[in-house]
């Protein structure tokens, strides 16, 4: 076009070779049109020649020879609006195009109606992704459509506005846009397939954007029976696969994305999530330490020195300490992630993730000021606002939790990690109910020998009441068969419970009959000051714990006792106790004890702890129809294995083996060995139900006297 112009205004010298230089350009005999370009040039001084030369220049990509062609002094002078449309194509095909789109706007300046600038202009605006200024330049069509919505998805990704309720604004936009192309395109029969298909792929990362997670899989599906998915269609896909728990399917999906893009830093993020999703923990660990290694400290911008601390470095370093927490490593965690947060105070990601991990390991004041850091430096993200949250729940603060999860609804809405911590709480505050069950048989043990015994007990708890109390039924059935006969303990009644942020308490009394009929009542009560110490007291009148045998003589007892313990995390807990038991033959008992558990190993799926226990007991009336001791002694040591044997989720079930064995001795009977060997499996369904059962092998002495005992366990633990 531009030559056209040229030629029109030029003298009609020559008139045969301009047109044989048309010619070769048009049919990209580029090195033709430029003979034929000088020859014209040093035949004539019309400003068509050198004009034409620097166009030819710039179609071969010698864009810096056609800029300097066109910046030569010349006289007469190049028709200005000529040059400058010269200079912008120039710049254009050198790869300048910025310069090439100023050059373009100010001849569009002076003659606004200039449609080859127009048109050049708009293309260029096109090829950067700037199709609302392409469309103003050159109206609309359906590619600039298409355009247009795809740029209203990556600003709904990109762009935070300033009030959070509008987060999805400008990505429902772009489904609006997207949805009217599709219509219109689904009615035009001359309609271009590969733009429908380009639309589509368009809506699905939008779709994803606005967590609508079942369309993107349902559209990829569909998409997929044309042909393969593009990689930016692919992470969509993998990252709504990951969203609606399908963890496997969207691993493979990542892996292939990464085979094809091999530096596609949130495929590797993704890939990282969906390997600790499926359970392969220590592939996890690996690939997040990868990631992390393999990130530069410090980068450069438009080739410029690397003196700008790498973002993703950081947050990759943070991903590798966030995966061994999620793999039961909370100590290694917790270490890391307090480094990076002492490194970067002001990183409210950072503290986040130091509160989650605080939290896992047992410390939910430190999670909860860690958690309140990071909201103050980040009010209207989301991450710190579920860490306050988590650790809110944890000390029972269930207000301050509410409302952190109502402003996540406007934050966050449809936030997993949101919905989560909703269902922690709505179990945390509904009915509870718990169930255990024992029964045993005991051979051995003389006088105390228990016989076919059992063990059957209920609570139930109404929702809490203002967030505090609960009123609690209970009932229990507990016998056993030593040599004098049947003794039977029946046990129905009811309380109430108080739960504070640091205090729990209950009263209660029962009615008791079976063997013997009494009432009895008690009350608990537990203090916990800080994340290191914990106390508790407990009193009852006619003690649950008075031995079936003493019922059958009528003997009843009240007790006492009082414990604390000093818990420094997950890996190391010493307590101690002290009872109190006044029967009503005259016998007083005390007891008490130390006991100690220190963490071995914690690795992905498993844990081994140790255990040590030291306990001792005295009573002033001996030789009673019940065992008491006139004083004695034990220590056992042993460990508890438990392992992760499948967990999907919330889904876990773990198998727990806990072995324990040491010395026995009793004053007049010298000394012996005692121990304990007993499996179980847990199952955890959610945060509203967890079952157990197993089975256990005790060997106890009793004035001398081996009893040997295997009893199978079971409980429920239902919230609803």
């Amino acid at each position: 076009m531009l030559l056209a112009v040229v030629a029109a205004d030029a003298a009609p010298a020559q008139p045969d070779l301009l047109a044989q230089t048309r010619a070769r350009r048009d049919a990209r005999d580029f090195a033709r049109a430029e003979a034929l370009a000088r020859q014209g040039m040093a035949s004539s001084p019309d400003p068509v020649w050198p004009l034409t030369l620097a166009l030819v220049l710039a179609d071969q990509g010698r864009g810096a020879e056609a800029l300097a062609l066109l910046a030569a002094t010349r006289d007469p002078p190049l028709p200005r609006d000529e040059a400058q449309l010269a200079e912008a194509y120039a710049l254009r095909r050198a790869g300048r195009p910025f310069e090439a789109l100023r050059a373009y706007g100010e001849l569009l300046l002076r003659q606004p109606d200039n449609q080859e600038a127009r048109d050049a202009m708009a293309a260029l605006l096109d090829e950067q992704r700037a199709a609302f200024g392409a469309a103003r330049l050159a109206g609309l069509s359906p590619v600039r459509e298409a355009d247009r919505a795809a740029a209203l998805t990556r600003w709904g990704e990109e762009v935070t506005p300033a009030d959070p309720a509008r987060r999805f604004e400008l990505t429902d936009r772009a489904i609006a846009a997207q949805d009217a192309l599709l219509a219109r395109l689904a009615a035009d029969p001359a309609a271009d397939p590969e733009l429908v298909r380009r639309v589509r792929l368009d809506r699905m990362v939008a779709l994803r954007d606005r967590q609508r997670m079942a369309e993107v899989v349902a559209e990829a599906e569909a998409l997929e029976q044309e042909g393969p998915l593009p990689p930016f269609a692919l992470q969509a896909e993998a990252d709504a696969r990951l969203y609606l728990r399908q963890p496997a399917r969207a691993l493979a999906l990542y892996e292939r994305l990464l085979a094809a893009q091999p530096d596609n830093l949130k495929a590797s993020y993704g890939r990282v999530f969906a390997l600790v999703e499926t359970e392969q923990l220590a592939t996890a660990i690996a690939a997040a330490d990868a990631i992390a290694a393999g990130r530069p400290r410090f980068i450069g911008f438009a080739g410029g020195p690397a003196t700008a601390p790498d973002p993703e470095a950081l947050y990759a370093t943070q991903l590798a300490a966030e995966v061994r927490s999620w793999s039961g490593m909370e100590a290694k965690a917790e270490t890391r992630l307090a480094a990076l947060s002492h490194a970067a105070p002001a990183n409210a990601s950072l503290r986040s993730a130091l509160a989650a991990a605080q939290l896992a390991r047992g410390w939910p004041r430190a999670a909860e000021e860690e958690a309140e850091i990071a909201v103050g430096l980040s009010p209207d993200d989301a991450g710190p606002r579920i860490a306050l949250a988590d650790a809110a729940l944890a000390r029972r603060h269930y207000r301050q939790a509410e409302e952190q999860l109502g402003l996540l609804s406007v934050l966050s809405p449809g936030n997993v990690q949101a919905e989560r911590v909703a269902r922690d709480l709505r179990a945390a505050r509904g009915w509870q109910l718990d169930m255990d069950g024992l029964a045993s048989s005991s051979t051995g043990g003389g006088a105390n020998n228990q016989g076919l015994a059992h063990t059957a007990a209920g609570r139930l708890a109404s929702p809490l009441i203002a967030d505090r109390l609960r009123l609690v039924v209970e009932g229990a059935n507990v016998r056993a068969n030593p040599p004098e006969g049947a003794a039977i303990r029946n046990s129905v009644g009811g309380g109430l419970r108080y739960e504070g942020p640091d205090v729990q308490a209950t009263v209660r009394a029962l009615a008791n009959f079976g063997t013997l009929e009494r009432v009895s009542a008690g009350g608990t009560l537990a203090w916990q000051p800080d994340d290191r110490w914990s106390f508790a007291l407990d009193g009852e009148y006619f003690s649950l714990e008075t031995p079936l045998r003493a019922l059958l003589y009528g003997i009843t007892a009240n007790s006492l006792g009082a414990s604390a313990a000093w818990r420094r995390d997950e890996g190391l807990r010493i307590g101690t106790l002290l009872g109190w038991m006044d029967f009503s033959d005259g016998n007083t008992r005390w007891a008490g004890g130390l006991n100690l558990q220190a963490g071995l190993v914690a690795q992905p799926h498993f844990r081994l702890t140790g255990l040590a226990d030291l306990y001792s007991s005295t009573n002033s009336q001996p030789g009673g129809p019940y065992f008491a001791p006139s004083f004695d002694l034990s220590l056992s040591l042993g460990f508890e294995a438990q392992h992760i044997a499948w967990r999907r989720y919330e889904r876990i079930l773990t198998q727990v083996l806990m072995v324990n064995a040491g010395p026995y001795w009793q004053r007049d009977y010298g000394g012996t060995w005692i121990g304990t060997l007993a499996y179980e499996h847990r199952w955890r369904r959610d945060p509203w139900r967890e079952l157990f059962y197993g089975v256990t092998l005790t060997r106890r002495v009793y004035d001398g006297d081996p009893e040997r005992t295997v009893a199978a366990v079971a409980g429920l633990r239902q919230a609803f």
